[in-house]
Order: C-alpha cells, then sequence, then structure tokens
C-alpha cells in the first residue's frame, strides 16, 4: 500500500491540479464535492457511514491544503464521471483507469497506481487463458474497464454493479469476472474457492 509519505506528496500535485482546474462549485462554496463508487477496497470503502480508503485521503489532503471542506457522494462507477463532465461533481475518486475515451472527457492526476484486467475462475476450471471465455457467462463490474475490454474483444458480458458481486456470482455458476488486480489487493479480491489465471488480458 502506499505509503504515507506518497500521498502527502500526491496530495500537493493533486491540489495544484485541482486549482488549476477545478469547476465553479468548489470555488464558489468552500468545498469539494468528490464522487465514488466505495465498494472497492483498499481504495474506497465504507466503515459504517464513513467512507475510507485511499482515495479519500488524497482527497482530504487535497482540500486541507485548499482550505475546503471535502464531501463525498456514494454513487453507482459508471456515473462518476458523468457526474463530473455534467458540473454535479468537481472530482472523481474511484481507482479510476486512465483511457483515451476518458481523457477525452475529464481531466486526469499523474497516475498513481499500475493494475491489470485478469480473469477469475472457480478452482478446477478448464479455463487457461483469455480465449477460452469466449461463449461462456462473463460477469463484469458495469461501466469499469473489464466491462469495456469484454465487450470490445470477446462479447456482450452480464453486468454488475460493482466488482465484488460480479465476484460473488462466480461461485454460483453465473460466469467468469474479469477485474482489476493491484498488486496488493490480490489476495483481498480473489476468494479461496476462486482462482486468477495466470494470462493477463491488459
Amino acid at each position: 500500500m502506499p505509503s504515507i509519505s506518497f500521498l502527502n506528496h500526491l496530495g500537493a500535485l493533486l491540489t495544484l491540479w485541482l486549482l488549476l482546474c477545478c469547476g465553479a462549485p468548489a470555488a464558489e462554496n468552500g468545498r469539494i464535492l468528490m464522487v465514488t463508487e466505495a465498494t472497492f477496497p483498499p481504495y474506497e470503502f465504507r466503515d459504517g457511514n464513513t467512507i475510507l480508503g485511499i482515495d479519500p485521503e488524497i482527497m482530504r489532503e487535497v482540500a486541507r491544503r485548499t482550505g475546503r471542506e471535502l464531501v463525498i457522494e456514494d454513487m453507482s462507477f459508471d456515473s462518476v464521471i458523468t457526474a463530473v463532465v455534467s458540473g454535479k461533481a468537481d472530482a472523481a475518486a474511484s481507482g479510476i483507469t486512465v483511457t483515451p475515451e476518458r481523457r477525452r472527457k475529464v481531466d486526469f492526476s499523474i497516475p498513481y497506481v499500475e493494475a491489470a484486467q485478469v480473469i477469475i475462475v472457480p478452482k478446477g476450471s478448464p479455463i487457461r487463458k483469455r480465449e477460452d471465455i469466449r461463449g461462456k457467462r462473463i460477469g463484469v463490474q458495469h461501466g469499469a474497464t473489464g466491462d469495456i475490454y469484454v465487450t470490445r474483444n470477446i462479447q456482450q458480458p452480464e453486468r454488475f454493479p460493482n466488482g465484488a458481486l460480479a465476484v460473488a456470482a462466480v461461485p454460483e455458476g453465473q460466469g467468469e469476472a474479469p477485474g482489476s488486480q493491484p498488486p496488493w489487493r490480490q489476495a483481498r479480491w480473489t476468494p479461496p474457492s476462486l482462482t486468477r489465471i495466470r494470462q493477463k488480458c491488459t
């Protein structure tokens, strides 16, 4: 997991980015409205009514350095970029992969995590490579990078509101689940009854 020192340095860089690029809502009312989909630990998750994680902590540092109040709104992942584009939110921080399509809509901070798309299957599954999932039932998080990859390269998937629900459906026989795998999250993301195939999608 990124160190506190790293998060502080990143917070300083994002502070400059926010001062240069933030929309009218933050400038006018003294707050930063951040949107996220809080089911993606350790990036963003709920502890009771509080949203915690790496992304909220970075944005709290940005708010502190700019003298603003941070307000976090939890919403579906496929809506977070739309919220920024429409002006409803000042920033989205939700483990968002940088893609050319998304760059055309919003500005990104410097990337601070490397992740890969992998395929999660039940242990003992005959699936060994991505070509083997063609024609199978494939579960993805709606609007996430796995959704984009599968739709463009394999077939129409079954979409779930978040990645945890997509993975939870696999032991029930509802499909295979491409998921985003930051290095320190692999053990937490893959339940004991499931396994990841060695070949990465991206």
